[in-house]
C-alpha cells in the first residue's frame, strides 16, 4: 500500500520494478523542460524576424521622401542657375535654354506637390503602424511646415516667369517681371536649402 501511494497513478498496474518507473518519469519531465525553452526560443527568434522586416519597411517608408526631395532639391538649383546661363548664352542657345527653363519650371512645380504629398502619406503610414491618432501623425514640425509653404512660393515664383514670358511674347516691357521672378528665385533657393538642412537634422529624430 506504501509503495502504491508513492507511484504516479499513471504508473500503478504496470509489470515495470518501481525504480523503472521513476526514472522514466523524470526522464519524460526531463524532454519536457528542454522542449519549452526550446519553444520559446523559436517563438522569440520568428518574432525577432517579424520586428526587423517591419523595421526595414519603416526606414524604406522614411527614407523614401528625403531621397525624392533632394533629387527635387538639386532640380531646382539647375532651374536656379539659369540666371547666370542667362547673361551667358547668345541667340539660339539662348533661345532654347530659355524654352528649357520655362518648361521645366512647369513640371517642377508639379514634382514638389508630389514629393510633399509622399512626406504626409509616410508619416500617416508610420502613425497607422504605431498606432497614434491621425492628428498626432500628421502634425507637422517645422520642418514639415516649411514644405507647404515652400510649395506656395514656388507656386507664386513660376506664375511670375510667365507673366515675365507673357509680356515679352505680347511685346511689352518684361524687364521688371524678370528682376521680380529673379529676387523671388534668390529667396527661394535661401528657403529650400534651409528646408533641406532641417528635412536632414530631423532624419535622425524619426529613425
Amino acid at each position: 500500500m506504501g509503495l502504491l501511494q508513492c507511484t504516479p497513478p499513471s504508473l500503478i498496474g504496470s509489470t515495470y520494478p518501481p525504480s523503472t518507473h521513476r526514472q522514466r518519469h523524470l526522464e519524460l519531465k526531463t524532454v519536457r523542460f528542454h522542449q519549452k525553452p526550446a519553444n520559446i526560443l523559436e517563438q522569440r527568434t520568428l518574432g525577432d524576424q517579424w520586428r526587423k522586416g517591419m523595421d526595414t519597411v519603416r526606414i524604406v517608408v522614411l527614407l523614401l521622401h528625403p531621397l525624392l526631395a533632394t533629387g527635387l532639391l538639386g532640380w531646382i538649383w539647375w532651374q536656379y542657375s539659369w540666371r547666370k546661363k542667362s547673361h551667358e548664352l547668345k541667340g539660339e542657345p539662348r533661345k532654347k535654354a530659355l524654352g528649357q527653363h520655362e518648361k521645366y519650371g512647369n513640371w517642377l512645380i508639379w514634382s514638389a506637390f508630389f514629393v510633399i504629398c509622399v512626406a504626409f502619406s509616410s508619416r500617416a503610414f508610420i502613425g497607422w503602424r504605431e498606432e497614434k491618432s491621425f492628428f498626432d501623425a500628421l502634425t507637422p514640425s517645422l520642418h514639415g511646415f516649411m514644405g507647404p509653404i515652400g510649395f506656395v512660393l514656388l507656386f507664386l515664383l513660376a506664375r511670375m516667369g510667365r507673366q515675365a514670358r507673357d509680356a515679352r511674347k505680347e511685346g511689352e516691357k518684361f524687364a521688371h517681371h524678370a528682376l521680380k521672378h529673379g529676387r523671388a528665385a534668390d529667396l527661394i533657393i535661401v528657403l529650400a536649402f534651409l528646408h533641406a538642412f532641417l528635412g536632414f537634422l530631423h532624419i535622425f529624430e524619426v529613425l
